[in-house]
């Protein structure tokens, strides 16, 4: 807030406090602004583990045979306490046979963050990665406040193997995977993966010929049934397909060949009887593709009947 002093009246004492419910918590009474200005007084107070109850109240006293003048008077706060835990998953990644995968964390929360990363394999087993800290199916990141990583696989294997990931972090960071395609050392094309947080029933996306999909099953326990639909431009159904994911496990398909559809543009509408996770290639101009996460649908908001 700003403290004034009228030019004529004087300024003889006042009181700034901050109280929580009838406690005073922080105080100053030090300023003297010269006659006829104001000056700015900041007080600040840490409330540590324990705020107590009750309001906030900003309490503004003058005294003595004075006056005491206050303006833009403005409270602000900042959280430290214990952050909420997030689950992040990525429905995508390849390494092998060319293809590396990068892993990118970063933390812009004023606390350390924990992450723990899990790769699966297509049949939901753990997938080993060659990271620089070795060859390994779990990896265990801790960021400091402001801290990124950004951490290529290294190495490559034999042939190229697919599979997801799901990272349980100790509280929010900006999370994204991108696996790349290098031909004698140059990389040729490249997908990003967004991370999820909200595994969910229903997707849908533009779809055409060569548009590739992946998909995982983050339960542990349950298997799911997924349904593939097609509709061209005109909202015709042209074919379904139905799958069935093992727990923890991953597939990917081009769309065209899966259900047997020789050309069509359109879009894909993707359910499941569990909560899944998904993403769609688009490869109109292979060997390059770009990734198109699938926007998802409430669960039981009708999309189309026919």
């Amino acid at each position: 807030m700003s403290v004034g002093q009228r030019t004529d009246f004087p300024l003889i004492a006042y009181a700034v406090e901050l109280l929580v419910g009838t406690t005073s918590v922080a105080s100053d009474t030090t300023l003297r602004p010269a006659a006829g200005t104001f000056a700015l007084d900041t007080v600040t107070y840490n409330s540590g583990s324990s705020p107590g109850s009750g309001h906030l109240i900003i309490r503004l006293t003058g005294s003595g045979d004075g006056q005491a003048d206050f303006a833009q008077v403005a409270l602000s706060a900042t959280g430290t306490g214990p952050l909420s835990p997030v689950t992040y998953y990525f429905s995508d990644l390849a390494v092998g046979g060319g293809w590396q995968t990068t892993l990118t964390y970063i933390n812009y929360s004023p606390q350390a963050i924990t992450c723990v990363t899990n790769f699966y394999s297509d049949s939901g087993s753990p997938l080993s990665i060659p990271f620089s800290e070795g060859t390994i199916s779990t990896r265990t990141d801790t960021l400091q406040p402001g801290q990124s990583i950004h951490d290529q696989s290294i190495g490559n294997l034999a042939a190229v193997v697919e599979g997801w990931a799901q990272a349980s972090c100790t509280g929010p960071v900006r999370a994204s995977l991108l696996y790349r395609l290098y031909q004698a050392g140059v990389p040729v094309c490249e997908a990003g993966v967004n991370a999820e947080t909200a595994p969910t029933t229903e997707f849908v996306t533009f779809a055409q010929t060569a548009t590739g999909v992946a998909y995982a099953n983050p339960s542990t326990t349950q298997s799911a049934t997924i349904t593939f639909t097609v509709y061209n431009a005109a909202g015709a159904r042209l074919g379904s397909h139905i799958l069935a994911l093992a727990p923890l496990a991953h597939g990917s398909a081009n769309l065209g060949p899966l259900l047997g559809l020789q050309s069509f543009t359109g879009f894909v509408k993707i359910t499941s009887t569990l909560p899944i996770i998904s993403l769609s290639l688009n490869a109109e101009a292979f060997p390059a593709f770009s990734s198109l996460p699938p926007g998802d649908l409430a669960s039981g908001t009708p999309l189309v009947t026919p």
